[in-house]
């Protein structure tokens, strides 16, 4: 009865479009805002043309991991896959222990966003400065009469 217990095999397939960045993410322009430097731009294709189909089976009758691409079974990708999966668990059980946040507390991203730093209030000042020797220098302009204004006169 044990034995029957290892006979089953899951199969899971999915299948995606292929999408082709045109414009790539190059990073942030503004950390506090979490706004990024440039917009991306990506084209997704037809799936019914061109698509990426990925197919996994699990059975605790498997001795090991294996993988096959395009068919052929391949050495070099699996042991790649097996560093991504070590990473991926490490992660995803380290988050397990972050999941025990308190009540009220802020993200690590929000923290900056009270305290005023030199550099903001160096910026300010340097606006502040603009503005007022903006000011001084303004010449009042004469009003301007339309022309149709001029022709009735």
């Amino acid at each position: 009865m044990a034995d029957e217990s290892k006979k089953w095999v899951l199969l899971v397939t999915a299948q995606t479009p292929t999408n082709i960045a045109v414009i790539k993410y190059w990073g942030k322009r503004d950390e506090s805002l979490i706004l990024p430097i440039n917009d991306s731009i990506s084209v997704t294709l037809d799936p019914a043309h061109l698509c990426t189909t990925t197919t996994v089976s699990v059975s605790p009758s498997f001795d090991q991991d294996r993988m096959w691409l395009n068919g052929k079974k391949r050495y070099a990708e699996k042991a790649q896959m097996k560093k991504t999966l070590a990473v991926h668990e490490e992660s995803s059980s380290r988050r397990k222990v972050d999941d025990d946040v308190q009540e009220g507390a802020i993200p690590a991203y929000l923290l900056d966003r009270e305290t005023t730093t030199r550099a903001k209030v160096l910026s300010n000042t340097v606006k502040q400065k603009r503005k007022e020797k903006a000011g001084k220098w303004e010449v009042p302009l004469p009003k301007r009469t339309s022309f149709r204004e001029i022709r009735l006169l």
